[in-house]
C-alpha cells in the first residue's frame, strides 16, 4: 500500500529537476523565446492546485489529522487554486487561449481576455496541458505545463461546495481510474425553508437554485455533466411535496435529474436497494457525466464513493482521505455547527456499520474483492459491476 509521501516523491523529483514549485499564491515563471509578437512565460515544476492548508493535510499521511481552524465545516476551504497563464505581447487588445491535452489541439478549449493573464480552474490530476495564445493574425508558440500526481482531484463549480472527481486515483501499475466521468459534491438547490433551524418548522419550501450562473456553466460546459442523482430524503431535497417521480428538473438546465432517496442513511445495510440503483446508473455510458450528491456530500455521497473507489481499486488510505478531504467544504448547513474535536468521520466510516467497516467484513484477498462482493450482496449483478469497471478504467 503506498502511502501519502510515497506519492510525493517522484512529484518532489520532478520539482527540483525543473528548478522550482509552486507555491500557494502562484507560479514560478519564465519566459520562452521571442519567435512571435506574443511570448508566453512558462510555468515551472508540477503545478499543484491544492492549497496550502489542503496541502499540509495530505502531506500529513494520517487522514484523521486536519487543521481543525480550517477544516470545521464552517468555512469554504474545498476549492482548488486556479493557475495563472501570463504573457507578453508587443501589441495590445484582446487575446484567445487555447489549451488542450493533445500537442495538435484537435481537442482544444478557448477562452478570451483583455489582458496579460488569464486563470485555469479544474486542472485534471497528472497530466501535460499544451498551450497558446491567439491575437488577431499572430499566434504565440506552444508551451506545456504538467500537473501534481496525487489527488484529489477538488473542483470549483460556483455555488457549490465540496465538489471532487472520482477520477485520478492511482490503483497500480501505473493506471489511474479516468477523469472527468463522475463526480461528487454538495446538493445544487437548497435543502431548507428560509430560516428553517434544527428541530424546527418543515413548511415554507421554495425551489430554491444555490449554483450560480457561472456555476452551471462551470457544470455543463466545461465538465459536460449530463446527468444528476440526487441521495437526499423526498422530504428534504427541495421539491416541495412532490413525490420522486415528480421531481424531473435539475437546478441546472438540460441536465437530467433522478432522485434516488436513501432514507437519510449511510448504513449500506439500509440501503441497499437505493446503492443497487445507483450502480445501474453508473453503468449505463448515456448517463456520463454523472454527478451525484445528498446534502453536504459527506456521508451518503462518501458511502457511494466509497464502494465505486474501493471496487475499483483505490487503495484504503487514498480512500480515507477522499472521504475526510469533505470537512474543508461549507458543510455547515443551515444551523450552528459544532465541530466535533475528534473528528468522528473516520471512525463513523470505519466502525462495523460505517462503509468501510460493513466492506471489511466480507470476503476477497483484496479490498477491491471484499467491495464487489459487497456490492453482489446489494443486489447488484456481475454484468454491471464489469460495464461499471469497463467505463471508469478501460
Amino acid at each position: 500500500m503506498k502511502t501519502k509521501a510515497m506519492y510525493l516523491l517522484p512529484i518532489i523529483g520532478i520539482l527540483a529537476a525543473c528548478g522550482g514549485a509552486r507555491t500557494s499564491e502562484g507560479s514560478n515563471i519564465s519566459s520562452l523565446s521571442e519567435l512571435s509578437p506574443i511570448t508566453l512565460h512558462q510555468v515551472q515544476g508540477a503545478y499543484d492546485f491544492h492549497s496550502r492548508v489542503q496541502r499540509e493535510y495530505l502531506d500529513a499521511g494520517i487522514p484523521e489529522e486536519m487543521n481543525r481552524d480550517v477544516a470545521d465545516g464552517k468555512h469554504e476551504n474545498s476549492k482548488p487554486i486556479p493557475l495563472t497563464l501570463t504573457w507578453e505581447s508587443k501589441s495590445k487588445g484582446a487575446y484567445e487561449i487555447e489549451i488542450s491535452e493533445e500537442k495538435d489541439f484537435k481537442a482544444s478549449k478557448k477562452y478570451t481576455a483583455e489582458k496579460e493573464s488569464y486563470e485555469i480552474n479544474n486542472l485534471k490530476l497528472a497530466t501535460t496541458y499544451y498551450w497558446r495564445v491567439k491575437q488577431g493574425d499572430s499566434v504565440s508558440e506552444v508551451s506545456s505545463f504538467q500537473t501534481i500526481g496525487d489527488g484529489p482531484r477538488n473542483l470549483d463549480i460556483d455555488g457549490v461546495t465540496n465538489v471532487r472527481d472520482l477520477g485520478g486515483w492511482e490503483i497500480g501499475n501505473g493506471k489511474r481510474i479516468k477523469q472527468g466521468l463522475l463526480f461528487r459534491g454538495a446538493r445544487l438547490n437548497d435543502s431548507y425553508p428560509e430560516g428553517w433551524v434544527k428541530g424546527g418548522d418543515d413548511t415554507g419550501y421554495v425551489f430554491t437554485p444555490e449554483i450560480t450562473e457561472k456555476g452551471c456553466t462551470s457544470f455543463t460546459d466545461e465538465l459536460g455533466i449530463a446527468t444528476e442523482i440526487d441521495l437526499r430524503l423526498s422530504a428534504r431535497n427541495g421539491y416541495p411535496g412532490l413525490p420522486p417521480e415528480e421531481q424531473t428538473y435539475s437546478a441546472v438546465e438540460g441536465v437530467n435529474y433522478i432522485a434516488i432517496p436513501t432514507g437519510g442513511s449511510a448504513n449500506i445495510n439500509q440501503c441497499k436497494e437505493e446503492i443497487k440503483s445507483v450502480f445501474e446508473l453508473f453503468a449505463d455510458k448515456k448517463n456520463y457525466p454523472i454527478y451525484f450528491h445528498c446534502n453536504i456530500g459527506t456521508d451518503r455521497t462518501g458511502m457511494i464513493a466509497y464502494l465505486l473507489n474501493a471496487y475499483l481499486g483505490v487503495n484504503e488510505i487514498d480512500l480515507y482521505f477522499d472521504y475526510m478531504f469533505s470537512n474543508f467544504g461549507l458543510i455547515a448547513v443551515p444551523n450552528a455547527y459544532d465541530s466535533d474535536p475528534t473528528y468522528k468521520e473516520l471512525t463513523d466510516l470505519t466502525k462495523v456499520t460505517g462503509a468501510a467497516g460493513v466492506v471489511s467484513s466480507f470476503n476477497g484477498k483484496t479490498l477491491s474483492e471484499k467491495a464487489k462482493n459487497c456490492l453482489l450482496s446489494c443486489g447488484i449483478n456481475e454484468s454491471t459491476l464489469e460495464a461499471v469497471k469497463t467505463i471508469m478504467l478501460v
